[in-house]
């Protein structure tokens, strides 16, 4: 459950200033932190950063847990390999919260970047109040929808004289972008774009890219591993998320190939354009996410979970789908040329008979994949 918006730093006061006035909450700074104590603001004008993306993807930019004025706020300590220690705010922790990133102007080009509500919880009756309250205090305060955006007044002065609004980060397509919406050149989505002229970033960027979000084991320095990682490898040798959430991120346009994604939840994230080629990706659940343009050719996506996912042009050539279960998925244009599955999959899928003549059909799933 969440709210996607665009807003000035006017827009976005006003906004907040209402929302106070229909719940009471104070604001956390989320993130990951060298001292346990985290930066609390018991008032919405005294938050830092308003109206201004600190971040070129949006969903980097800082961010804010809001809860109730009396919650009481208790960082997660970690300790690190050479000694060190971190202390973790996340919205996770806090079933009766919401994260709150306020997107803005992105300073080194003027360009707008999206904000976002949002609650990891979808059945919390106190994440969804709050988002309800955030709704109507952005109604009142004049901001409109565009597509699935809800913008404000003054950020709706700047789209409708050609400031460019983008909607997944500074460097993304502008095809992405969100365009004004009186029909000029409003033609182009994230779910009509046929041919994408993003330009991946090398791995060592990708792995730079992903240390200004999370913490990640691999050196920016190292290689992936040669062959796909296995759970029976005795040690990582590349990237890998095993046991760990991610969620609410935009994971586009990277190279990560080989990468070992196991017993993990992926939430609303969007690896669109992303090379995960030969990557190991079993035994999770995959909610919301968008593999649209991505390029999963020889990768393991079996016994896995996926739910309203898209692979909308995704590159599944020799992708290993068996025993996979899908609800909601789009395989529009999915290049599936020697992709695994069996014909029971297949009848619970809507494939175009291009698709269903390449695909490599089986009559079992065969053994389970390792690691379950």
């Amino acid at each position: 459950m969440s709210v996607n918006f665009f807003a000035t730093e006017a827009d976005m006061r006003a906004a907040l200033a209402h929302f106070e006035t229909l719940a009471s909450i104070k604001f956390v700074e989320a993130g990951t932190f060298t001292t346990p104590e985290p930066a609390i603001y018991r008032e919405a004008k005294d938050l830092p950063d308003v109206g201004t993306a600190t971040h070129e993807t949006a969903t980097i930019s800082r961010g804010f847990i809001v809860l109730a004025a009396d919650r009481e706020v208790q960082p997660r300590e970690r300790t690190l390999k050479n000694g060190g220690r971190l202390w973790d705010v996340r919205q996770t922790r806090y079933v009766d919260s919401v994260l709150l990133q306020m997107g803005g102007v992105w300073p080194a080009t003027g360009a707008m970047l999206p904000g976002n509500m949002f609650t990891a919880y979808r059945d919390s009756k106190a994440g969804k109040a709050l988002i309800k309250a955030f709704r109507s205090a952005l109604r009142k305060k004049g901001f409109k929808k565009v597509k699935r955006y809800s913008v404000g007044p003054g950020a709706m002065n700047l789209l409708m004289a050609g400031r460019r609004f983008a909607t997944l980060a500074i460097q993304s397509p502008a095809d992405y972008d969100l365009k004004p919406p009186d029909g000029a050149g409003d033609t182009a989505s994230a779910a009509t774009i046929q041919q994408p002229i993003g330009e991946r970033l090398t791995y060592t960027d990708s792995i730079a890219r992903l240390r200004t979000r999370m913490h990640v084991d691999v050196r920016e320095d190292q290689a992936p591993p040669e062959r796909m990682p296995q759970p029976t490898d005795p040690e990582a040798k590349g990237l890998s998320f095993f046991r760990t959430r991610v969620e609410s991120l935009q994971l586009v346009w990277l190279t990560l190939p080989r990468t070992f994604v196991s017993r993990s939840d992926i939430l609303e994230t969007a690896f669109c354009g992303s090379d995960l080629s030969e990557s190991f990706l079993c035994w999770n659940d995959f909610h919301d996410v968008d593999f649209s343009d991505a390029v999963l050719a020889g990768a393991d996506l079996r016994a896995s979970n996926f739910r309203d996912v898209s692979f909308a042009r995704a590159e599944l050539t020799n992708a290993d789908l068996r025993g996979a279960r899908f609800s909601g998925c789009s395989f529009e244009d999915a290049v599936m040329v020697g992709t695994r599955m069996t014909k029971a999959l297949g009848e619970t899928l809507t494939l175009s008979p291009a698709q269903q003549d390449t695909i490599a059909w089986l009559d079992s799933d065969g053994e389970a994949p390792p690691g379950g």
